[in-house]
Order: C-alpha cells, then structure tokens, then sequence
C-alpha cells in the first residue's frame, strides 16, 4: 500500500488469481464497497489496469466481503453494483453474480481509472472495529489481473452514491482508441 493508500501488485504474474485482503472497518455504518482500478506504468512507458501490457484490461469474476468474528468468516451479501463504465458483455454485476466465468471488465477504456460500487444487501453497523477479508477473484486468464486498485466503504443511502464522471481528457482520450481500432 502506497502513500495514496492503492495497492500495487508485485511479483509473478499467473495467468489467474485471487487477491485477498485483510483489514478492520472502523465502527459505524457501511454501505457499499467501492473499487478504484488505477493505472501503473509498463516498462515501455505505457499505462494500463491490469498487469498484461500487451492487453491492459482486467476482469473482477467475483467479488467477496467477509467479517472475520470470532476466528470465523462471515460472508456479506451483496445488493446492487454500478461502474462508471463496464467493457460490453462484461458488467459490473457479473462481479457478484456467483460465476467465475462472467466478470467485470473495462475494455476498450483500459487505460484510464474506473470505479465500481457494490451495495451490501444489509448495511453493517458495527460498534467496533471489526476485522475483514475482502476477497477478489480474477479468474479470465491471460494475466488480465488488477495491477493497482483502491478499496473503501460508503455509508451512504445507495441511491445517494454517486460515481465519477469520466474528464473531458479521458473522454478524448478514449475517442482516440476507438479511432485507431
């Protein structure tokens, strides 16, 4: 973890993997789950999502929150989900949607920060500091895995969330892609 607080993924890159990681939650109320996919640099000098330059996209087959109380996991359920974009075929609720083979995806738009929030069905009211595991599965292939993302809780109403709208650059920049394709 960085100083902007976004984990950076290092070392070998499989074809597939499951990230996990532990932390605690403050006390309070919490909402949602919001992912923030970051783009890092390759070694040629481009910038991507996910850890495949040569294909910089990746895909989140599912997505799991579990409070550890006790020594034991328990699994929160998810409500509805949003992105502030989602690759066709490959939404952002195919992330919770309980099958490996479907999944989140952002192509064409790879190279670019996104943004996906997943409502918890059941807000959490904890009264202290609790232990998590949030799990991200990413089982595509092709190395099409996160490379630097960032996580955090809302305790916002969902229909109050409301997600980044893409900068006029990104916009261009976008553009530009889809014209070269």
């Amino acid at each position: 973890v960085g100083e902007d607080r976004a984990i950076a993924v290092s070392g070998p890159k499989p074809e597939q993997d499951v990230y996990v990681i532990e932390g605690t939650l403050p006390a309070g109320r919490h909402t949602s789950l919001r992912i923030q996919a970051l783009p890092s640099q390759y070694p040629d000098g481009q910038s991507g999502l996910g850890r495949n330059a040569a294909d910089p996209n990746f895909v989140l087959s599912e997505l799991h929150l579990d409070l550890l109380i006790d020594g034991e996991a328990r699994r929160q359920a998810w409500g509805e989900s949003k992105a502030d974009f989602s690759q066709q075929g490959w939404p952002v609720a195919a992330a919770i949607d309980g099958d490996l083979k479907t999944g989140w995806a952002v192509s064409p738009r790879s190279r670019e920060s996104h943004v996906a929030q997943f409502e918890l069905k059941e807000p959490l009211v904890l009264a202290v500091e609790t232990p998590v595991r949030i799990t991200l599965s990413q089982q595509y292939g092709n190395s099409l895995l996160l490379a630097r993302f960032r996580l955090w809780t809302s305790d916002l109403a969902w229909g109050e969330l409301t997600l980044p709208i893409p900068s006029q650059r990104s916009e261009e920049h976008t553009s530009e892609l889809q014209s070269r394709q």
